[in-house]
């Protein structure tokens, strides 16, 4: 009751701090302080139990050894590899021919004589011609 016998101005200063006491909060409530948007992130469940494991996912997904990248990077090789194989074949299938041919056809060994060793037979003139470029 000592508070109806101040002074209207003390009154009301008294009133106001009664006010402050009980009706407003000194510090933030938990929920309301601050915080870096790192521990905000950390905290969210959506990022917890969604983002977190996808983002888990991805980084496994195209980066490991035995993710999708290194599988089309090896299939590239792979193409690359098959490519050469083939031709390899082809020039090995070539050669079998050729030497076929030596063993066998004299016309094809006298061919081989004359372009690759400039060799001529008795009474034969060889002419060369110069290439213009």
């Amino acid at each position: 009751m000592s508070h109806f016998l101040l002074a209207k101005s003390q009154k009301f200063s008294y009133i106001s701090y009664i006010m402050d006491e009980k009706f407003y909060r000194k510090e933030k409530p938990l929920w309301r302080r601050p915080e870096s948007w790192f521990k905000k992130l950390i905290s969210n469940n959506f990022f917890k139990f969604v983002l977190l494991p996808l983002f888990i996912m991805l980084f496994f997904f195209f980066i490991s050894d035995k993710g999708p990248l290194k599988r089309i990077q090896l299939e590239n090789e792979r193409k690359i590899l098959e490519e050469k194989v083939k031709q390899a074949k082809a020039e090995q299938e070539r050669l079998k021919n050729q030497l076929k041919l030596l063993e066998t056809d004299n016309f094809y060994i006298e061919k081989a004589a004359r372009e690759k060793h400039n060799m001529a037979k008795e009474g034969e003139t060889v002419y060369k011609l110069k290439k213009n470029q």
